[in-house]
């Protein structure tokens, strides 16, 4: 699961440094990813329900 999150936090990195390809920004992006951090890490084992919001957040608001 933490390797799914990191791969994700990574494709989302690369979209917002096409902006043509992206809308997030860097604030947006710190919100969604701020629950995350224990997690990534590595202080907890699974990530919290709010960062998988973060995640689903950030997942709608791309177009790709």
């Amino acid at each position: 699961m933490k390797a799914v999150v990191v791969a994700i936090v990574a494709g989302l990195a690369i979209m917002i440094m096409e902006p043509m390809q992206a809308t997030i920004d860097c604030e947006k992006l710190k919100l969604a990813l701020s629950p995350c951090l224990q997690y990534l890490t590595g202080i907890t084992t699974d990530p919290s329900p709010a960062c998988c919001n973060g995640m689903e957040t950030l997942k709608s608001s791309t177009p790709t």
